[in-house]
């Protein structure tokens, strides 16, 4: 077997541990060289397992074998071609039995450190997490997208849904929300419920039309819902615009903490702390008249 045909085998690894779900939130959190060595593992196992399928093949269907020399003409391909294959086909064949989220949620678990455990289950649920920057901003917020978690040191980043932010006092380090990126939501779904409205009472209308006895303009309301339909899909479009401005990419080096927030444990931790009044002890010496 010529030896550049093991690149076969080893193209054939690094798509198989890239394509299964079982191992390629692991290997996409990987550097180079463990990477290289995953593909080279990898390839190994597709390249034995493709030696002993071109034996049998060979055995028990000769034919076969003189049709494949016939076609390929360089001697002891198949084998390393056999894996590059298995690495093409064979993941499509497992991820029936790897589910891709599970298997995401095990990697985050067994991979990634704290930083990246918060920022995916904020991803996951859509919970808001309060982080806090080096230079004293304070950010409050879902988590869209997060690349390289378990390496938030190496340069990695996030991208931010605002729901409110500040800074921390510099001399309590007390949390000061300055800014309600809420009202700006508030006002973008406003409009985007008053095009869906008015688009399903145009779909009613028109379905209306269908019953026995209603003699009314179909035409004309079918016009009507072709605009409704194109005002919403604008409607849709502005919004999503209006959205994607607001989202802010953070890098993770930047990071100082991160944690779950709640805001109305918040407002909890807010409220000052009663005053409470106790009575001195008495210290005088009992009357013994």
């Amino acid at each position: 077997m010529p030896w550049n045909a093991l690149l076969l085998a080893l193209v054939g690894g690094y798509l198989f541990c890239r394509q299964w779900n079982r191992s390629r939130y692991t290997v996409n959190r990987a550097d180079g060289q463990r990477l290289l060595l995953e593909a080279s593992l990898w390839g190994v196992l597709l390249l034995i397992i493709s030696f002993f399928t071109v034996r049998l093949l060979c055995l028990n269907f000769p034919a076969f074998h003189l049709q494949w020399r016939s076609f390929i003409q360089y001697p002891n391909v198949g084998t390393p071609l056999g894996a590059l294959m298995l690495g093409l086909l064979a993941p499509r064949l497992l991820n029936r039995f790897f589910h891709k989220n599970l298997e995401n949620i095990r990697s985050y678990d067994e991979f990634s450190d704290y930083f990246g455990t918060l920022l995916f289950q904020s991803q996951l649920t859509n919970g808001l997490i309060c982080a806090d920057l080096k230079n004293g901003k304070v950010y409050i917020g879902i988590v869209k997208k997060c690349n390289s978690p378990g390496r938030h040191d190496t340069g990695g980043s996030i991208l931010l849904q605002p729901y409110l932010s500040g800074y921390r006092n510099k001399d309590t380090h007390e949390l000061v929300l300055k800014t309600d990126y809420t009202h700006v939501n508030q006002l973008i779904s406003k409009d985007l419920e008053e095009a869906r409205s008015t688009q399903e009472q145009a779909q009613r209308a028109l379905e209306d039309t269908k019953k026995p006895g209603n003699d009314s303009n179909r035409l004309s309301l079918s016009n009507s819902l072709e605009k409704a339909n194109r005002i919403f899909d604008e409607a849709l479009q502005d919004a999503n615009e209006k959205l994607d401005c607001l989202i802010i990419a953070i890098s993770t080096s930047e990071l100082m903490t991160v944690r779950p927030f709640n805001l109305s444990l918040f407002e909890d931790f807010m409220q000052p702390v009663p005053q409470t009044t106790t009575t001195p002890p008495d210290n005088s010496p009992p009357d013994c008249r």
